[in-house]
């Protein structure tokens, strides 16, 4: 298991946290640079190594406000942007031969310490936190600048989507059995033997097979 944290918008980096309070800290960490440190700490072997990903957002794509749970709308280079597969894909090359498999999530991750379970975010959750911000925005612009030159009925309206829109955006991982991609590098299938495979994990499909 890797734990490190990670933003949706960004999926060439992850995150380490230090220090506390005005000493807080974050350091980002390239995925070329995740790779080499975690191909140092692995050595040949036969059997595939696997990987848990324990990173919030680590199978979203840089397309990040695409519906993610739509499955038809993501394409091969929405899968192959994520951090995740950047991640995993760098690993491989420089391992030659290394069977890989590692799973990530779409969302945000949470855990579930009675249970055991791994929580995530929704994809209602996610779009909604984003268009929040946009309406606040755009709230924020009209208080400010042109209020005037909006109509009364427009502007509650717009804030009556905001009111709705507000309740949706929730940052908190509920989810279980959802969002999880799965990445398998050289391995071999019913069909055959594949370079990379990607599966979507709940339900079961196969996304990517090349």
């Amino acid at each position: 298991m890797i734990c490190i944290h990670g933003y949706e918008r960004d999926t060439d980096n992850s995150y380490v946290r230090r220090g506390r309070n005005e000493y807080a800290r974050e350091d980002p960490i390239h995925f070329r640079a995740l790779a080499y440190f975690i191909h140092h700490l692995t050595v040949d072997r036969e059997t595939p190594l696997n990987i848990l990903l324990s990173r919030c957002y680590g199978a979203r794509s840089r397309n990040y406000l695409k519906n993610h749970e739509n499955l038809a709308q993501l394409t091969p280079d929405d899968l192959k942007s994520s951090f995740a597969y950047k991640f995993a894909d760098a690993l491989v090359r420089k391992k030659r031969g290394l069977q890989l498999r590692l799973t990530a999530r779409t969302g945000a991750l949470a855990f579930n310490y009675e249970t055991g379970e791994s929580l995530v975010q929704s994809e209602d959750a996610i779009l909604a936190v984003h268009e929040f911000r946009r309406l606040r925005d755009e709230i924020a612009e009209i208080e400010d600048t042109n209020i005037h030159e909006r109509s009364i009925s427009d502007f509650m309206d717009l804030k009556a989507r905001f009111a709705v829109v507000r309740r949706r955006a929730d940052h908190t991982p509920t989810r279980r059995k959802y969002g999880k991609l799965v990445y398998e590098f050289n391995g071999q299938d019913v069909v055959g033997e594949f370079g990379v495979k990607i599966t979507n994990k709940y339900p079961q499909q196969t996304l990517l097979r090349e």
